[in-house]
C-alpha cells in the first residue's frame, strides 16, 4: 500500500471517529487509535467487502433469512 493510500485511509478513519467521539478528539488520539488497529485485518475485510459487492461471494441476509423461513415452514409447518 502506498503512503498516499495510507494517508487517505487515515483521513477517512479520523473523520469517522471524530463524528462518533466528538470534537474533543485530538489528532494524536485519532492516530493512537489508528495504530492500535491491525491494518492487515482491515485490508482483508476491505477485500472481502469488495468481493461481496462484486457478487463473488456471500448473499444478502434477507435472502438467506427468507430461504431459512421457507425451509423451516416446510419442515415444521410454521409460518
Amino acid at each position: 500500500m502506498s503512503i498516499t493510500q495510507e494517508i487517505d485511509l487515515f483521513a477517512s478513519f479520523a473523520k469517522q471517529i471524530a463524528e462518533q467521539q466528538g470534537q474533543e478528539l485530538t489528532l494524536d488520539d485519532a492516530y493512537q487509535q489508528w495504530r492500535a488497529i491491525d491494518q492487515t485485518e482491515i485490508e482483508v475485510l476491505r477485500q472481502r467487502l469488495e468481493s461481496y459487492d462484486a457478487g463473488e461471494r456471500g448473499r444478502p441476509a434477507n435472502e438467506v433469512m427468507d430461504e431459512l423461513r421457507l425451509k423451516m415452514s416446510r419442515k415444521y409447518g410454521a409460518e
